[in-house]
């Protein structure tokens, strides 16, 4: 009976391992497009004042590459995150509290492959009253190996 079960352990752990991540980020230089909205107790705030920001570039390590849950998750200050990025779809939900105390939860979704993502970031937070609910879409594409002048 036992090595019935070890057999069974030794088929399923190699198919585990392969199931793991189908789809990685290629490490170096990637060009991110954003766009931002954003509302006040459920008002939309005007597009002049959430401006949108021309392209910017990232460089992405072979680790930060290696581990997308982390790469789309960047917020600070947050509790472990609910769900992950893993085989080209991202979907993590968290709470996080601001350098001023304000209780904010995430919600991270959309989908990646190896040269481009999409994703979108939803982030919720009350201060003194007021229900700020913000969005911010990003679109990105590999172009090539890191040159030293990305922002992050």
């Amino acid at each position: 009976m036992n090595w019935k079960i070890t057999a069974a352990a030794l088929l399923v752990l190699p198919v585990a391992a392969i199931a793991a991540d189908t789809v990685q980020l290629k490490p170096g230089r990637w060009e991110v497009q954003s766009a931002t909205s954003a509302a006040s107790n459920g008002r939309a705030i005007p597009p002049a004042f959430v401006p949108n920001t021309p392209p910017a570039y990232r460089c992405l390590s072979p680790a930060t590459a290696a581990n997308p849950t982390g790469y789309f998750l960047k917020a600070t200050n947050c509790g472990a995150p609910e769900g992950r990025a893993e085989g080209g779809n991202i979907r993590l939900k968290t709470r996080c509290t601001s350098p001023n105390g304000v209780k904010i939860s995430m919600d991270v979704s959309g989908t990646y492959t190896s040269d481009s993502y999409d994703v979108v970031t939803r982030s919720i937070g009350k201060l003194k009253g007021v229900t700020l609910d913000t969005t911010f879409h990003d679109r990105a594409r590999y172009v090539g190996p890191c040159q030293g002048d990305e922002t992050g």
